[in-house]
């Protein structure tokens, strides 16, 4: 029997193995298979990035080999691509990885995986709308590229860019952000980032159709459960409160005006 891990161990083992091990980043065509994609324009230095974060993920929590799961967030989450602003143009990649933690990650370029044990607890398509228009909202914002240079090293753009990408000086670059990007989704993003994620995602439900409130009963749902449960701890541990979260969702909510005008 294939053995499980928690996502927490996992990011741990993740933060490990990267100090000393250089990642295939052509493995993760093969491995994140069923996923939808929609053609984009971001930088092909953003994308190796993104690639290589999820490659790591997914070598340790591989993709759900259950079709239904993976045509779930697929067009729910193509469908939510289609209404994202016209310049959010980005390779937007869906899947489902084998967790039972309560979690979803997003990478440069695209990548939103979402664990089995969170697919689980969403009610239906507005919850998981809500939830995987929360991890694209990180993806627009550009707020794990903005994080991993700060956690990689100012001049880590400048390094990537004057390098060819066969230059080895180059991928030890690329190795150095993509475990800078696998730190941020143990320590988390700020808080203010989170809540503006929530924001947008609610906007951009309610812009393709969905409940906007989906979000809210995710939200709710977390909120309920035991706070001590092993399942949750990555996930609360690098993210605000549910209550938190909530309180701020409210105040976007009651602004009828501003759904209105979607």
């Amino acid at each position: 029997m294939r053995r499980k891990y928690h996502i927490l161990s996992l990011i741990a083992l993740l933060l490990t193995v990267s100090a000393c091990q250089t990642i295939d980043l052509n493995r993760v065509g093969s491995l994140l298979k069923n996923t939808a994609t929609l053609v984009g324009d971001n930088s092909s230095k953003e994308v190796e990035i993104g690639t290589g974060m999820a490659a790591r993920l997914v070598d340790v929590a591989p993709v759900v080999e259950i079709d239904s799961l993976q045509s779930k967030v697929n067009i729910v989450g193509t469908w939510l691509s289609l209404h994202l602003d016209p310049d959010s143009s980005w390779d937007w990649k869906f899947a489902v990885i084998d967790s039972a933690d309560i979690n979803a990650f997003a990478t440069p370029a695209g990548y939103i995986l979402i664990t089995r044990g969170l697919i689980e607890q969403v009610g239906d398509d507005h919850e998981l709308a809500g939830v995987i228009a929360h991890e694209m909202a990180h993806v627009t914002g550009r707020h794990y590229v903005k994080g991993i240079k700060l956690e990689a090293g100012l001049g880590l753009a400048g390094d990537l860019a004057s390098m060819a990408t066969e230059n080895e000086e180059y991928s030890s670059h690329i190795d150095k952000a993509v475990s800078a990007g696998t730190e941020l989704w143990s320590r988390g993003l700020d808080k203010k980032l989170e809540f503006e994620c929530d924001r947008n995602a609610v906007v951009l439900a309610a812009r393709s159709g969905y409940d906007p409130y989906g979000l809210v009963a995710v939200l709710q749902s977390l909120e309920a459960m035991d706070a001590g449960d092993s399942s949750l701890a990555l996930l609360f541990k690098s993210h605000p409160k549910p209550s938190e979260r909530l309180e701020q969702l409210a105040q976007v909510i009651a602004g009828s005006e501003q759904l209105a005008g979607l």
